[in-house]
């Protein structure tokens, strides 16, 4: 099963940083049960994984500036691995373009930007899955008021305008990833309902969540990371209490947060978008046969091969408890066993395996983040 992700931001939002972080803190498999990283994401080849080690080791150095922005288009593929008793097995896996943040901004008639403008339109309308990143400094710039910070009104009213303009119609999960939370993490910790408020007073954000609230099978969530952790980076604050610019402290064990999380929801939700586009469908066939679907209008039949490979070997009955337990937030541990890595033997197991470590940090999530779910999709595990 490959996840298609389109990650749309302005520039210096941290959409490269993000995915040398991401690669740094999984490309090893933790197999401490404890910490539910048992799982690896391998990149599609041997340079692609070079380069990114690179980049990460660049953005740490604390004799090198931070990078400019991403100049190129790159797609990146990356397989998410399990790996027990010297067998790796492929689970899904994850696609990811980059860009020059300021593309969007551009007129498609501008020289140069037709072939450009036209891959991001064709990659946003074939994608499964949509993360936003919002720039955590200016984030922080807004909760405090500094309303003449540099860039913000050029952020709010251009870069993330288009953006809304460019994606209003899709229905599939949108996350709002905000980034260098270790900047707001002294003050705010963990509350986001702050960072909601405020975002709402600003009416582009208000419609387009509110419009997600009416289309009741869209899911937005809103996940504050850090690719380079605390204690990496400090603000220069200056006299009006404004971001000046940030300065590298030559901290030398960097412990990136929460990255992994919109991928481990990218997965759990697009198994629930194809679930509810196949009752659709169902329900569809339904209507014209004039059949009544007994047990409570599930699916007729057991299989599930609407699904990709190799999820398609998952029962119907354990997509629904998936469902079921996302909405009640219920610990996987009462869908599935815990299976231990040792005891993994064969595909199907590993399958339960990664949905498990991902069930737990996502809950794990959500339970130290309230309020990261923002608003109220349907479930139709119920109908």
């Amino acid at each position: 099963m490959s996840i298609k992700i389109v990650t749309l931001g302005g520039a210096a939002a941290g959409k490269t940083i993000y995915l040398a972080s991401l690669y740094k803190k999984l490309s090893i498999q933790n197999n401490d049960r404890n910490l539910y990283y048992q799982f690896r994401l391998k990149a599609s080849d041997r340079d692609s994984g070079r380069f990114l080690n690179s980049t990460f080791a660049n953005i740490v150095d604390p004799n090198r500036d931070f990078p400019s922005g991403t100049r190129e288009f790159t797609q990146w593929n990356f397989d998410c691995q399990v790996k027990s008793n010297n067998k790796v097995y492929s689970v899904c896996q994850f696609n990811y373009l980059d860009y020059a943040g300021g593309t969007l901004n551009q007129p498609s008639s501008q020289s140069g930007q037709e072939k450009n403008i036209e891959r991001i339109t064709e990659s946003i309308n074939n994608a499964d899955v949509i993360f936003i990143l919002l720039d955590g400094v200016k984030i922080f710039h807004l909760l405090h008021g500094n309303n003449t910070a540099g860039g913000l009104h050029q952020w709010l009213y251009k870069d993330i305008a288009n953006i809304f303009n460019d994606i209003q119609d899709k229905s599939i999960p949108v996350y709002f990833a905000i980034t260098k939370w270790d900047c707001l993490r002294p003050k705010y910790g963990s509350s986001l309902m702050e960072v909601q408020e405020k975002l709402k007073t600003f009416d582009q954000f208000k419609n387009f969540i509110n419009g997600f609230s009416h289309d009741r099978e869209r899911i937005i969530r809103l996940i504050p990371m850090s690719s380079l952790g605390d204690g990496f980076a400090e603000m220069l604050i200056g006299a009006e209490g404004k971001i000046e610019g940030m300065r590298k402290t030559g901290q030398l064990n960097i412990k990136p947060y929460n990255v992994e999380i919109p991928i481990a929801y990218a997965l759990l939700d697009t198994l629930i978008t194809h679930y509810n586009d196949e009752i659709k469908k169902e329900k569809n066939r339904v209507l014209v046969q004039n059949i009544i679907l007994k047990m409570g209008g599930i699916l007729a039949g057991t299989g599930t091969n609407f699904l990709p490979p190799p999820l398609n070997i998952l029962s119907k009955k354990s997509l629904k408890a998936i469902i079921a337990k996302t909405q009640n937030g219920i610990a996987p541990r009462e869908i599935y066993e815990n299976i231990d890595l040792s005891n993994i033997k064969g595909e199907k197991h590993a399958i339960k395996h990664l949905l498990n470590c991902f069930w737990y940090l996502t809950k794990k999530f959500e339970n130290d983040y309230p309020g990261s779910l923002l608003n109220h999709p349907t479930w139709h595990h119920k109908n």
